[in-house]
């Protein structure tokens, strides 16, 4: 059993797109084992694009992940990470049928994420996990 981390980004939320996306992810029978929505902060965008941090595009990755909120979810699942990346689709060229060739409409809004690899899936839970589930619990009210 495998386990990653699929993000619906500030662009999918803005358009209406969870209730959709989540269907998607629950009918190819993943299943979601944690979910929160929240505006991330720069340094978890930075942490999760880390392997792009080189790259040029990588601000406005990390720019437009924290430009509202979000919803991050750990999915559990035989091969999931396979299969969200086939049901996510590529970020260039991505083919109908997929999340992002039925819902993209412009780089860097590229509607959702999810991890590229088991290794990727891991270390993203990790960071949702340990820094964001943590922080989101210090800051609830009592």
């Amino acid at each position: 059993m495998e386990e990653t981390l699929f993000i619906i980004k500030p662009d999918g939320v803005k358009r209406g797109l969870t209730g959709e996306i989540i269907t998607r992810i629950e009918r190819t029978g993943a299943k979601i084992v944690e979910m929160h929505r929240f505006v991330a902060w720069q340094d978890i965008a930075r942490a999760i694009y880390d392997e792009h941090r080189a790259k040029p595009f990588f601000k406005d990755l990390t720019d437009t992940m924290c430009a509202g909120p979000s919803i991050w979810m750990i999915v559990q699942g035989n091969e999931v990470v396979k299969r969200m990346r086939a049901l996510q689709g590529p970020a260039f060229d991505p083919p109908a049928g997929t999340i992002r060739g039925d819902f993209m409409y412009a780089r860097p809004e590229t509607v959702t994420h999810t991890s590229d690899s088991i290794e990727a899936g891991k270390r993203e839970v990790a960071i949702m996990v340990r820094r964001v589930f943590m922080k989101l619990v210090q800051a609830a009210p009592v």
